[in-house]
């Protein structure tokens, strides 16, 4: 993959701060038990995960939004912990202005 524009990696940049709060208000809702908000903020990951390029967030975060669905919150819990961990791993690779390494496909 070319080099990103610096404009692309601090909007990407933005997009992951924003993307891991959400997964700790996630948390926060689980903890309440609702469902409701969770799959909330899910369905806004879902829909910016890849436009930001970070499709592994939008696939998480639509398994989440179906999870909800369905009630199970076992299975929205692991998939929070899932979404929490990744974005752990993009941001360990990617620190604040340093601009941001995107996952290759090789």
């Amino acid at each position: 993959m070319g080099k990103v524009p610096d404009e692309i990696k601090k909007l990407q940049g933005f997009f992951l701060s924003i993307a891991t709060e959400k997964v700790e208000e996630m948390k926060k809702a689980l903890q309440q038990k609702n469902l409701s908000l969770i799959r909330t903020y899910a369905h806004q990951l879902k829909g910016s995960g890849a436009s930001f390029g970070f499709p592994e967030i939008s696939k998480i975060a639509e398994q989440i939004e179906n999870e909800c669905l369905t009630d199970s919150q076992d299975k929205v819990e692991k998939l929070i912990n899932e979404m929490d961990e990744l974005l752990r791993i993009i941001n360990s690779k990617n620190p604040p202005n340093a601009g941001i390494d995107l996952p290759s496909d090789d």
